[in-house]
């Protein structure tokens, strides 16, 4: 329900654009934007999901931003086997991945990259979403930001690991662009542990 109005107009009109040039296309479309929904509904009343599952909704999300921006998109997702079943905020990578598009890249008339990674560090799983784009304003700080994106974000964490146990930031790449971290304590559904070495 949290999906940004923007990208659900956009979607659309790439979709009407394309339906006497491209039919296939827009099919294509249409049926990413379908299971997208399907999956915000499905997963409303979860907390968490196991990463596999929100990494599922975020490919479908990315189908539709490679067909809308071409060549000047470029996203790369890297999930560590080790990870795909700990349990994570639910629909908390797909707003990062859709800032960082729509306030790093969109704004550039070259375009970008985002890439997106998830991997287990001692008894943590760290996740980052990191974009080339514009980069923060001068003076941004995650505490005065205007934008109501991340302030939901680093709230939604928090609120799930009242006892601290989270990590949210935002800082500035190095070389331009953008970096966003979240850390959180491996926690597995069912409440099941794991017993693999820590990395």
């Amino acid at each position: 329900m949290q999906l940004d109005p923007h990208f659900l107009f956009n979607a659309l009109n790439t979709i009407s654009s394309q339906v006497e040039r491209d039919p296939r296309l827009a099919r294509n479309m249409i049926e990413h934007l379908g299971d997208l929904l399907r999956l915000s509904l499905e997963t409303r009343n979860r907390q968490e999901v196991p990463l596999a599952e929100e990494m599922a909704f975020l490919d479908h999300y990315v189908a539709i931003q490679r067909i809308r921006f071409g060549a000047n998109l470029q996203i790369e997702i890297r999930i560590a086997p080790e990870v795909k079943f700990v349990l994570v905020p639910c629909l908390i990578v797909q707003p990062l991945v859709e800032n960082a598009i729509r306030h790093g890249i969109s704004r550039r008339a070259s375009g970008g990259a985002v890439t997106v990674t998830a991997v287990r560090v001692a008894e943590r799983v760290v996740i980052r979403v990191v974009d080339d784009g514009v980069g923060l304003p001068p003076g941004w700080t995650l505490d005065n930001s205007q934008g109501l994106g991340l302030s939901v974000t680093r709230e939604r964490i928090a609120g799930l690991h009242s006892e601290g146990g989270s990590r949210f930031t935002v800082t500035r790449r190095n070389g331009g662009g953008t970096e966003v971290e979240i850390s959180l304590p491996l926690r597995w559904a069912g409440g099941e542990t794991d017993d693999r070495p820590a990395l």
